[in-house]
């Protein structure tokens, strides 16, 4: 199965993404096709929102060295660096709409994609302008949120429930994934 996934919370780390790397790495381990488009930078608090009338530039994150550089490791490798996305649309000639990721040969050539936007913005633009060489998308997975999303309040205005709202806006079946937890100090050492 091919799986969409995205967070608000940004590329791995330790103080706001802690397990979007075991997510993927666990579900890539069942023999799933795993595309991600992340936020650059944490995006909570942020609902559906969409970020309108300016130029979304992508970078590419490389989960085994967590390094970000602005063009991926080969053609095609999920877009081309020198592409752009203007409100939400993306055209041939700004070099995204082409941009058709293959499966990875090996971890070492893994690159997620890392857009200066919002959880349902990487969301549309995962479904619709990367990764078309995987196939389509069949589910959108919005998480693991580093917090709980239980009440009306979060879930109103969660990016990770943004980014799963999306994607079922788009015809794709979606969850949103949180991680309840009550003191930050809850890891063991």
């Amino acid at each position: 199965m091919h799986i969409l996934v995205t967070n608000d919370d940004g590329p791995p780390s330790p103080a706001s993404s802690p397990y979007i790397l075991t997510l993927v790495r666990t579900l890539q381990a069942a023999g799933h096709a795993v595309s991600v488009v992340l936020p650059h930078t944490q995006r909570s608090w942020i609902g559906k929102a969409h970020i309108v009338g300016q130029a979304i530039r992508p970078t590419y994150y490389r989960p085994r060295t967590g390094t970000t550089h602005e063009r991926p490791l080969k053609s095609g490798a999920g877009g081309t660096g020198a592409g752009s996305v203007r409100n939400g649309a993306a055209s041939a000639a700004q070099g995204v709409s082409g941009g058709a990721a293959s499966t990875p040969a090996s971890a070492d050539e893994e690159e997620w994609v890392l857009i200066d936007s919002t959880p349902a913005s990487c969301v549309q633009i995962g479904l619709h302008h990367f990764f078309a060489g995987r196939g389509p998308v069949a589910l959108v997975l919005s998480g693991p949120n580093y917090g709980r999303n239980t009440t009306a309040l979060f879930a109103l205005s969660s990016g990770t429930l943004g980014g799963a709202l999306e994607g079922a806006v788009c015809g794709v079946p979606a969850i949103a994934l949180s991680y309840a937890f009550f003191d930050r100090n809850h890891d063991a050492d």
